[in-house]
C-alpha cells in the first residue's frame, strides 16, 4: 500500500511529495493497524486495493485529458473495481467514489466526440467489473439481506456494473440522435438516463429495495450488532462518548487542518491543467472522511489521500517559504517544516511506543510485556485449545459442505479464536448477525433465560458447549433465575442440564472470581435419580471437585420429598468416566438433614449423557450406602 501510494503521488505530484507521502503512510497508525504481523484481516488488502483503484481512476482521467490511449487504464480500472468488491462488499464506497469522479469527468468533456470516446472506455471498464462480479460474486444460498444486498456478495454488484455499462452506451446513442452541443445538456441527459434506468431496476426487481435498506442499516449502525463493534463506531466516539484526541491518535493532528488545506487544494486546482485527476483525489478523500466519521473502519483507506494531502501541504509550504522569505536557506526551511511535521505526529507516537517496547524486550531476551487485552485473548486461546484436545470434532472443520452435529455457543467476540483454534463450529461469531441472522439475537436471549428456556434454545441451535466469561455479557445480575447467574456462581448454581467442565483465569491473575473467568459448560441430559426419604424432608446431593485453576468447591442439588416419601434429583455430573477438566470425588453424597440420613451414589458418564433413571439411596433412616 505504501509503495502504491508513493507511485501514485510521484506520477501526479512529483518526487518530493511522493517521498513524504510514503513515509507518512508508513507511520500513520490508521494505515498500519490492519496490516500488523499477526493481524489477519481483509482490510489490509482493502487499503491496497483502494490505493490502486484511486490510481487507476486518476490515470484514466489523465489519459483522457492528454488524449492518449484509454485501453490500459480502462482495463486496470475495471479489474480493480471487481477485485475491490470481491475483497469486501463494503468497498462499494471506494468503487462508488472513483466511479462518480470518472463519470463527472466524462459528462463534462467539452466536445461530443471526446465524451463519446471516454464514455466507451468507461463502459468497457464497467463491463470487465461486471464479468468479475458475475462469475465470482453471486452465491447460490439465500442471503440475509435478500438477493440484492449490497453488504454481501450478491446480485447487487453485477446490477451496479450493468448500469455502469448501460448509462454511457445509452447516453452515446441519445447524443447521436439529439446531437447536443453543450456540456450542460449532455450532463443533464446522462443524469436523466441514469435515474430512469435506476428507477426501472427498482420497479422490476422487488428485492432491490430491501437490499438497499439493509445496506443503510449497516452503514448507519441501526443493527444491534453493528452498534457494538468498535470499528463500526464513529472515529470521534470510539467508546460511545466524544473523544477529540482519537482522530489525531490514528491520523495525526493534521486531520484537524485537513479540511482547510483540502479546501485550499480544491481552490488552487479548480482551474489548473491537472484539475481533473486531482479533484478526483479530493472527492475520494472527502467521501472517505465522511464515512470514517460514521464508521472508523474506513480510516486505513482514508489515510491514503490524507497522507498525499499532508505531503502536498508540506511541499507547497516549502516552496512558498523558499521563494517568498528572503534569505531563507532551503535546508533551514526543510528543517523547520520537519519539526512542524513531527509536532503534528506527536499524538500518534503512543501507538508505536508499545510496539517498540515489545521489540526492545525481545532483543534483550526478556518476557514480552502483555497488556490486559493480550492476557484476555491468551486465556481464551487456552480455552479453545482445551476444547480441541478434549472433545471429538462433530464433523470435518475444513469441509464447507458438511453439517456438524453440534456447535459451541459463546459471546460473539469469541467467534474467530474459538472457530480457528479449537476447530469446532461456533453458533455465533465475529460477523454477528450476518452468519446466520437469528443466532446473534438468540445468543443473548439464552444468557438471560431460565435454565429450562436456555436448554430449549441450546437444542434449537444444536449447541453442546457454552464458553462464557460472565462479565462479557453482564456486569451484574441479569435476573434471579437467569442461566448467566448460574454460570457466575462458583459452583455453577443448581443447574441440572449444564455441567462445568473447564475454567481458565485471565492470566496471570493467581486469584479471580468465577464471574471474571472463562468457563466452559456442557449441555447434558443429567442422570435422573429417584429414591425414598421422609415426607416433607429436603434431600441435598453434593459432589466435591477441584477445578483446573486449583479452586475447590462442591456441586449441590436439592429436592423436596413428596407426600408419598419419594424424592427426585437431576445430577449433571458423572463420578465415573467423566471426560471433564475437573477432578471429582468418587461419589455423590446424598443427605437428608432431618433424619440425619446419608447415602452415596456412583453415577456413570453414560447415565449423565442419556438421562438414565437411577435408584437413589434410601434416606428414611440413618445409613450409609
Amino acid at each position: 500500500t505504501v509503495v502504491t501510494t508513493w507511485g501514485l503521488a510521484r506520477r501526479h505530484f512529483g518526487r518530493p511529495t511522493a517521498v513524504v507521502a510514503g513515509l507518512l503512510l508508513a507511520w500513520l497508525p490508521a494505515a498500519a493497524w490492519y496490516g500488523r504481523i499477526g493481524a489477519v484481516d481483509h482490510h489490509v488488502a482493502v487499503a491496497f486495493a483502494s490505493a490502486a483503484l484511486l490510481g487507476a481512476g486518476m490515470q484514466l482521467v489523465r489519459a483522457g485529458r492528454e488524449e492518449s490511449s484509454l485501453v490500459r487504464p480502462a482495463v486496470a480500472l475495471g479489474l480493480l473495481q471487481g477485485v475491490m468488491l470481491l475483497l469486501w462488499p463494503g468497498g462499494l464506497l471506494q468503487v462508488g467514489l472513483v466511479g462518480l469522479g470518472v463519470a463527472i469527468y466524462w459528462v463534462t468533456r467539452p466536445s461530443r466526440a471526446e465524451a463519446a470516446r471516454f464514455g466507451l472506455a468507461l463502459a468497457g471498464a464497467c463491463a470487465i467489473a461486471l464479468g468479475l462480479s458475475s462469475v465470482f460474486g453471486v452465491p447460490e444460498p439465500p442471503l440475509p439481506g435478500g438477493p440484492f444486498a449490497p453488504t454481501v456478495a450478491s446480485r447487487f454488484q453485477p446490477l451496479l456494473f450493468a448500469l455502469g455499462v448501460a448509462v454511457p452506451l445509452s447516453s452515446l446513442l441519445l447524443w447521436r440522435i439529439t446531437r447536443p452541443d453543450t456540456v450542460r445538456v449532455r450532463a443533464l441527459q446522462a443524469t436523466v438516463l441514469a435515474l430512469l434506468l435506476a428507477a426501472l431496476a427498482w420497479a422490476c426487481l422487488p428485492g432491490l429495495a430491501s437490499g438497499l435498506a439493509d445496506a443503510w442499516s449497516w452503514l448507519a449502525r441501526a443493527e444491534r450488532f453493528q452498534g457494538s463493534v468498535i470499528e463500526s463506531r464513529p472515529l470521534l466516539l470510539p467508546e460511545g462518548r466524544l473523544d477529540l484526541l482519537a482522530p489525531a491518535v490514528w491520523l495525526s493532528a493534521f486531520v484537524y487542518l485537513a479540511p482547510f488545506v483540502g479546501l485550499g487544494f480544491v481552490v488552487r486546482e479548480w482551474r489548473g491543467p491537472r484539475r481533473a485527476e486531482r479533484l478526483l483525489l479530493a472527492l475520494f478523500g472527502l467521501g472517505l472522511a465522511v464515512a470514517t466519521a460514521v464508521q472508523a473502519r474506513f480510516f486505513n483507506s482514508l489515510s491514503i489521500p490524507l497522507a498525499i494531502l499532508f505531503a502536498g501541504a508540506v511541499e507547497w509550504a516549502r516552496r512558498g517559504l523558499v521563494t517568498r522569505v528572503e534569505g531563507s536557506p532551503p535546508g533551514r526551511v526543510s528543517l523547520a517544516l520537519a519539526a512542524g511535521v513531527a509536532v503534528l505526529l506527536v499524538p500518534t507516537v503512543g501507538n508505536s511506543w508499545r510496539d517498540a517496547t515489545i521489540q526492545w524486550a525481545h532483543v534483550r531476551g526478556e518476557p514480552l510485556p502483555l497488556t490486559g487485552k493480550d492476557r484476555y485473548w491468551r486465556s481464551l486461546d487456552a480455552v479453545a485449545r482445551w476444547l480441541r484436545d478434549n472433545t471429538r470434532a462433530p464433523g470435518d472443520p475444513w469441509d464447507a459442505a458438511s453439517r456438524p452435529t453440534w456447535g459451541v455457543l459463546g459471546h460473539w467476540q469469541y467467534g474467530h479464536p474459538l472457530l480457528y483454534r479449537s476447530q469446532r463450529p461456533t453458533v455465533v461469531g465475529n460477523f454477528g448477525d450476518d452468519v446466520p441472522g437469528d443466532n446473534y439475537r438468540l445468543s443473548f436471549e439464552y444468557f438471560r433465560a431460565s435454565e429450562e428456556e436456555a436448554v430449549e434454545l441450546l437444542d434449537g441451535l444444536r449447541a453442546r458447549y457454552v464458553v462464557i466469561r460472565p462479565l462479557d455479557v453482564a456486569r451484574g445480575s441479569v435476573g434471579g433465575d437467569a442461566i448467566l447467574d448460574r454460570f457466575a456462581d462458583p459452583d455453577g448454581g443448581d443447574a441440572r442440564h449444564h455441567r462445568l467442565v473447564f475454567e481458565q483465569r485471565v492470566l496471570p491473575s493467581p486469584r479471580e472470581a468465577p464471574r471474571a473467568q472463562f468457563r466452559v459448560f456442557e449441555r447434558v441430559a443429567g442422570a435422573s435419580v429417584e429414591g425414598r426419604a421422609a415426607p416433607g424432608e429436603t434431600v441435598e446431593a453434593t459432589l466435591g471437585y477441584r477445578s483446573p485453576t486449583g479452586r475447590r468447591g462442591r456441586f449441590r442439588q436439592r429436592a423436596r420429598v413428596d407426600a408419598t416419601g419419594r424424592y427426585a434429583l437431576r445430577l449433571p455430573y458423572a463420578t465415573r468416566g467423566a471426560p471433564t477438566g475437573l477432578e471429582l470425588e468418587e461419589a455423590w453424597v446424598l443427605h437428608a438433614p432431618g433424619s440425619k440420613s446419608t447415602g452415596r451414589l456412583v453415577v456413570e458418564e453414560q447415565s449423565v449423557r442419556e438421562g438414565d433413571r437411577l435408584r437413589g439411596p434410601d434416606l428414611r433412616s440413618s445409613s450409609l450406602e
